[in-house]
């Protein structure tokens, strides 16, 4: 009988002991659902920083868009430009010919300065188009800096939110060490259960009763540790599946962030070394206008000098004519009086 009452008493312990590891596997239980929790509002965030890296996107493709736009208004400010000098050219041509047209050299004269007041207002509203688009090229580089510290935020916060991740998948490998160590010491009690009920096999039937029903518990507790165990392992196969599949993303994200980003850069020299070209054409057809308009001067200066040379030729004329009739005047009153 006193070792019947002491295998009841261990028979009591073991059920305490199992009362206790349940609890703690419902413990356990309960901080994996946090942490599942946890782990659902980190992937709703990535979802939501996907979402701005995606809106990011089509702005930095809105921008492309408006850079082609200024390439095109560039290119017909290029044309533009093509048509002032084939009318400089033209304007050459009738210069040439000013010599040739001594009679009209007054019209034409008046003509070409009616033209370069012309090409002096196209010029500076050249000017003033060219500025515009210096003014867009530093709005757009503006914007594309602004969209590269967004895109440098978007890559800390996904940094962050795989450091966090990586901190999950921890706890979630310490509560599957720490399930498995719970295993192994309900297999320890099952051993000694087994030892237990070696000695008192022979004992009441009571006591062989109550090790039964122990043994049930403690084969129901394995099998619950075992689908909890299992469940665990499938939850962080899926994890570790979803991170992987959550950083390829990323990173094809990223590659095509950047390769965009080079691509706007790239666009933005080239429309930049267009615009200096342009510069560069407008100061030497300016350059030309002003030695246009110095040879304008010079012809007309020379012009004038033919004029007065004509008039004092004609005065000389006229007083020669002026002289001669005095002589005839006077050589008839002396005939007349005769």
């Amino acid at each position: 009988r006193q070792l019947l009452t002491t295998c009841q008493k261990d028979l009591e312990d073991a059920k305490g002991d199992a009362v206790q590891k349940g609890k703690r596997v419902e413990e356990l239980h309960g901080k994996i659902e946090a942490n599942l929790t946890e782990l659902t509002a980190c992937r709703d965030k990535i979802a939501q920083l996907e979402e701005t890296v995606r809106v990011s996107a089509r702005e930095i493709n809105d921008s492309h868009a408006m850079n082609e736009s200024n390439l095109t208004k560039l290119t017909q400010l290029s044309d533009k430009l093509e048509q002032m000098i084939e009318e400089k050219k033209r304007y050459e041509v009738e210069m040439s010919k000013f010599e040739e047209k001594n009679d009209v050299q007054s019209n034409s004269i008046r003509s070409l300065e009616l033209s370069n007041m012309d090409l002096t207002n196209e010029l500076s509203s050249l000017g003033s188009l060219l500025e515009h688009e210096r003014q867009l090229i530093n709005e757009k580089n503006t914007l594309i800096a602004s969209k590269d510290q967004e895109l440098f935020s978007m890559r800390e916060e996904l940094e962050k939110a795989r450091i966090e991740n990586e901190r999950l998948s921890g706890q979630c490998a310490s509560k599957s060490a720490e399930i498995e160590s719970i295993s192994k010491q309900v297999i320890l009690l099952q051993e000694s259960s087994k030892d237990l009920m070696q000695k008192v096999s022979e004992g009441e039937g009571g006591a062989k009763m109550a090790l039964e029903q122990l043994s049930e518990e403690k084969k129901n507790l394995q099998e619950k540790i075992v689908q909890l165990t299992n469940s665990l392992n499938e939850e962080k196969s899926n994890f570790l599946e979803k991170t992987n599949e959550q950083e390829k993303a990323f990173r094809e994200e990223k590659r095509a962030a950047a390769e965009k980003l080079k691509k706007v850069e790239d666009q933005r020299e080239e429309l930049e070394r267009r615009l200096r070209e342009a510069e560069d054409d407008n100061n030497r057809k300016a350059e030309r206008f002003v030695e246009m308009e110095k040879e304008i001067d010079e012809e007309r200066r020379k012009s004038n000098d033919r004029v007065n040379k004509l008039k004092e030729v004609i005065r000389m004329k006229e007083a020669s004519a002026l002289e001669s009739r005095k002589q005839f005047d006077e050589v008839s009153s002396c005939v007349i009086k005769k």
